[in-house]
């Protein structure tokens, strides 16, 4: 219960403090899509959302990469890392402060001229899979862990064990 707490008074300062965030980080994605974007890409095509979901996850990947290895990316991280359970109520347990830095990230996909709507809700996705994310219950995803952030490769990743910290 201690835990869970926790993990919930994370979440709801991470969304108090995100209420501001947004509107700057979808503000920067969209003036750099639109003045610097090399591709025009139609949102009726599934291309377009393959690229925008796939490339959501990956450069989350590479931010989260970057919250483990950087000095003070970890200072803001670890707090999602502090709780004894895994579990849902983990998902919540969200730093404060990584969103005045994280869009940084995905500013390759705004280069590439992917339009702020399929960046914005691909995101939003992603973040409903990250909350998936946070469970025993799914084993494998079978092909998806080649290439994707997986149930089982998050729960090795909250391991206690140095090397798969990484």
């Amino acid at each position: 219960l201690n835990d869970a707490v926790v993990d919930l008074g994370c979440g709801v300062g991470e969304q108090l403090i995100g209420l501001f965030a947004k509107i700057f980080k979808i503000a920067i994605f969209t003036a750099v899509s639109e003045s610097f974007g090399v591709f025009t890409w139609d949102t009726g095509e599934a291309l377009t959302w393959v690229v925008g979901f796939i490339g959501v996850d990956f450069f989350f990947y590479w931010y989260h990469r970057f919250s483990h290895r950087v000095n003070f990316a970890w200072a803001t991280h670890v707090v999602h890392h502090q709780s004894e359970d895994y579990n849902f109520a983990v998902a919540l347990r969200q730093p404060w402060f990584t969103q005045f830095y994280s869009w940084v990230f995905y500013l390759p996909l705004a280069i590439l001229g992917l339009p702020a709507m399929v960046y914005v809700i691909s995101f939003s996705f992603n973040l409903l899979y990250q909350f998936l994310l946070h469970t025993r219950l799914v084993s494998t995803l079978g092909p998806l862990e080649w290439f994707m952030n997986t149930p089982s490769h998050h729960r090795v990743h909250h391991g206690i064990e140095e090397k798969y910290l990484y």
